[in-house]
């Protein structure tokens, strides 16, 4: 069997570098159904449909036509694939040896990894819990979000999401040596997240999820980003697709004042529009968050 770039092999590719495993087989003496050692790749999870797909995709590289058994395990759903060129392939997890086949389908790469490690999040900020200084009354604090303790696997997975018009933010979500329930933390864990609606939106269109229960949050996200009002300091008034593709566009060019002209809005609601629903903020030397942690880095 030789694997040749795919959708399935660039999902499995997400996916074992978040909750998938491997673990390889001696050959046993009184083995008679064994001709030799195996290796397997293993995926366990609380979502079936999740599993599913992974096995799904692991048959059509095998040339399989029936799926694997699906077995429990402590309260999940597993399937173990057994196969020497999987095993080899994924074997080594540099992300540099991968790039051939992620870069010809990164949207079914990114599907994978979300699977594994992503969330979605949203609730509604209300402007007593943030202050008065706040511009907009009432604002929808979402996020999707991918988090892992490999950097460069996530800044790798940023920018393959840039390909698709969607900017996000890597910042640290859990420090080495936090306490969680009875054991500590031994790395940093790192969490990418999209903020802005349009990047939001254009994920949800273009990556989206094979986990039902993730579907049905960022279909309710996507239906509550069509409501979200943002207000200046006079009256309430919906945003326009129009309006908010005039912020994305000129915000870093023009000051808010010249773009709520412009629009016709104040200039509280122009900076509470970018700020806090659409992430572009232009204080300091770096105009983006992204471009402020990458200098970060490079220190």
């Amino acid at each position: 069997m030789k694997l040749k770039p795919s959708p399935e092999l660039s999902y499995l590719t997400g996916v074992m570098f978040g909750d998938g495993s491997m673990y390889y087989r001696p050959e046993k003496k009184k083995a008679t159904y064994r001709s030799g050692p195996t290796g397997y790749i293993r995926l366990c999870a609380k979502s079936q449909e999740f599993v599913e797909a992974f096995n799904r995709c692991a048959c059509r590289l095998k040339g399989r036509e029936k799926p694997l058994v699906i077995y429990k395990s402590n309260g999940l759903f597993c399937v173990s694939v057994s196969s020497k060129v999987l095993y080899d392939f994924f074997k080594e997890r540099n992300i540099t040896k991968f790039r051939p086949v992620i870069e010809e389908f990164p949207a079914d790469f990114i599907r994978g990894l979300f699977d594994s490690e992503g969330s979605v999040s949203f609730r509604y900020r209300d402007k007593k819990a943030w202050g008065k200084s706040l511009a907009s009354y009432r604002t929808l604090d979402k996020r999707i979000k991918i988090s892992n303790t490999n950097l460069q696997l996530l800044r790798y997975a940023q920018g393959l999401l840039r390909e698709f018009d969607i900017n996000s933010t890597i910042t640290i979500d859990t420090k080495k040596g936090s306490e969680i329930g009875k054991y500590f933390t031994r790395k940093h864990c790192y969490c990418l997240a999209i903020w802005d609606k349009l990047g939001i939106l254009r994920f949800i269109e273009k990556i989206g999820t094979n986990i039902p229960e993730k579907m049905d949050k960022l279909k309710t996200l996507a239906s509550l980003l069509e409501y979200v009002r943002t207000c200046g300091t006079r009256s309430f008034r919906w945003w326009t697709d129009k309006e908010t593709e005039v912020v994305v566009r000129e915000y870093k060019r023009l000051t808010p004042s010249e773009i709520a002209k412009k629009i016709g809005r104040t200039t509280g609601a122009v900076k509470a529009k970018a700020n806090y629903d659409l992430g572009i903020y232009r204080r300091g030397p770096y105009r983006t968050a992204n471009q402020a942690f990458e200098k970060f880095w490079e220190r």
